[in-house]
């Protein structure tokens, strides 16, 4: 809908599908809803509800996500490993390809292992600058070059959470 030549968006919902979205969020690391409820604009709140709601998604948003289970730090480690293994050997549009997928990788590495969210394409790249600026230029810079600044920058991010991973990584079936 437009207002004025504004869009205009109305997400209705109540205490439970908030409960239920904000949990999807908690998973994902991604606080998509609490996010939108914290920084909205409350028009109409007769009960105080929407001020309640809101001031708890803040405070979960301030919370940060939990932390990366032993498994999912471990496949990242993994994944993004995999990932310089496959940069080292692409060319042309391969290349750039995985250099995209590492970044985004090596950022949710870097974010989550600070305790903090992330999210995806721009909101990825927003969260980065926030958590470290200057950190966040100099990998997308290596990014835009696609060369050996690249994997130092990802290797960076990897040492702090214990390094490259590949002898030895078991992914394994729940019982």
């Amino acid at each position: 809908m437009q207002y004025g030549g504004w869009p205009v968006e109305l997400f209705v919902h109540t205490e439970k599908s908030l409960a239920y979205f904000s949990d999807k969020d908690q998973q994902r690391r991604q606080p998509t809803m609490m996010r939108l409820v914290g920084e909205s604009v409350v028009l109409l709140d007769t009960d105080g509800s929407g001020a309640r709601l809101q001031a708890a998604c803040q405070a979960e948003v301030a919370a940060g996500p939990k932390s990366l289970s032993t498994d999912e730090l471990e496949l990242l480690r993994y994944t993004i490993t995999n990932l310089l293994d496959d940069f080292a050997d692409a060319s042309g549009d391969e290349r750039t390809a995985i250099a995209s997928v590492l970044w985004q990788d090596a950022a949710r590495l870097l974010l989550s292992g600070a305790g903090r969210w992330f999210g995806t394409g721009k909101g990825l790249l927003r969260e980065l600058v926030a958590y470290d600026e200057s950190r966040a230029h100099a990998l997308m810079d290596a990014v835009r070059a696609e060369d050996h600044r690249l994997v130092q920058e990802v290797d960076r991010i990897l040492d702090a959470h214990g390094g490259r991973l590949f002898a030895g990584f078991q992914l394994s079936a729940d019982d």
